[in-house]
């Protein structure tokens, strides 16, 4: 069986790289097909990080963040994953989340009738446009994996058979182990990305930065994601970076990430690796403004929907309170624990692609949940 793996930045592949190994080491084809930040040197050109054979490049991200910018990279995007199937012709498609570059290449899935798998469907982020985008990638998918049965179960209610819905566990969990001590020494990751549905997002960052002054912590910044509204935070990150002599990174390899994390107070900022990585590892959190609202969190995880200064600093007290962190040796992380999440879902598929009843709305017109 040949299968295409989608990677469109830093982000998903350090969630797909367990599949995408798994897959390879397979008697089956894995067709890598990298697209989105990947390949923009803006970002870290992460595709350089990837270990595993590439068969395509797909160029959509264009210099411009802007919302016209995004529009064409979409259309791009469409472009290049349409003649990428045409010539590579795999029997389905995997996608995880819900980025542009992700709506994009299953938009193309979908017209050339490749059945999609879909990973991490069903959640819920108030504050972002990949809220629409995600429910879309739903309903031209044929197999759903969702990360918890609350986002099963909603996927069940957006009108997919639950035969074809499976709560796997978050791939991001895979293989990761919760440390037995927190380190207490000032050091915070900063990982924020724009809310795109919020026009001020930019000032909750400026926040961020101030209480980091104030308190006189010691911060490691990296730089944001594609999303419209990116390149204004990162010009903020690269003027606070040299200004105060704080370390900042384009990107970071999924393993020096984790390690980062590992050795850090915390993580603040809004980011999915805040909500899914970071309590696997024991490492709290403080989420910022309403990008990830929705999802369902761990206990580690402070949330600060309105993202004043005090409101931040008063997040940081609970944090380094002694009950708070005493709470840290017993989280409760609704993710689970990563075991063996690839392989349920290269399972599922070897098993569940052949039935041609997945390929609903082409074959089986009365195919209904």
């Amino acid at each position: 069986m040949r299968i295409a793996l989608v990677t469109g930045s830093r982000a998903d592949w350090g969630l797909l790289y367990p599949l995408a190994k798994h897959i390879w080491q397979s008697d089956d084809t894995l067709q890598l097909l990298v697209t989105g930040s990947h390949l923009s040197p803006t970002h870290g050109y992460t595709v350089d990080q990837i270990s595993i054979p590439v068969s395509g490049e797909i160029e959509c991200v264009l210099s411009a963040d802007t919302k016209t910018g995004v529009c064409k990279g979409v259309s791009l995007a469409v472009s290049g994953f349409s003649d990428a199937f045409d010539a590579l012709e795999p029997d389905c498609v995997i996608v995880l989340g819900d980025r542009w570059e992700i709506l994009a290449a299953s938009i193309a899935a979908h017209i050339h009738r490749i059945p999609i798998s879909h990973l991490h469907g069903g959640e819920i982020t108030a504050g972002a446009t990949d809220e629409a985008w995600r429910h879309s990638i739903t309903k031209m998918s044929s197999l759903h994996f969702t990360a918890t049965e609350t986002y099963r179960n909603r996927v069940i209610q957006l009108g997919e058979h639950p035969d074809t819905v499976f709560n796997v566990g978050a791939l991001g969990t895979q293989g990761l182990i919760c440390r037995d001590k927190q380190p207490n020494n000032g050091k915070v990751v900063v990982l924020y990305h724009p809310e795109t549905l919020h026009p001020n997002s930019i000032t909750d960052f400026w926040n961020i930065i101030e209480v980091l002054k104030e308190l006189d912590l010691k911060p490691t910044l990296i730089m944001s994601n594609a999303d419209n509204g990116g390149h204004n935070i990162n010009r903020i990150i690269e003027q606070q970076g040299y200004g105060n002599l704080w370390e900042v990174f384009t990107s970071k390899h999924r393993d020096d990430f984790l390690s980062l994390l590992m050795g850090s107070d915390a993580i603040i900022g809004n980011s999915s690796a805040g909500i899914i990585e970071a309590p696997a590892l024991g490492v709290p959190t403080i989420n910022v403004g309403n990008r990830q609202k929705g999802r369902e969190m761990a206990s580690s995880i402070l949330n600060v929907e309105t993202a004043t200064i005090d409101n931040i600093k008063d997040a940081f007290g609970i944090l380094y309170s002694d009950l708070f962190q005493d709470g840290l040796f017993n989280i409760y992380a609704p993710y689970g624990k990563g075991e063996n999440v690839a392989g349920k879902i290269f399972d599922i598929i070897k098993k569940e692609i052949g039935n041609i009843n997945l390929m609903k709305g082409f074959y089986d017109v009365s195919f209904t949940a």
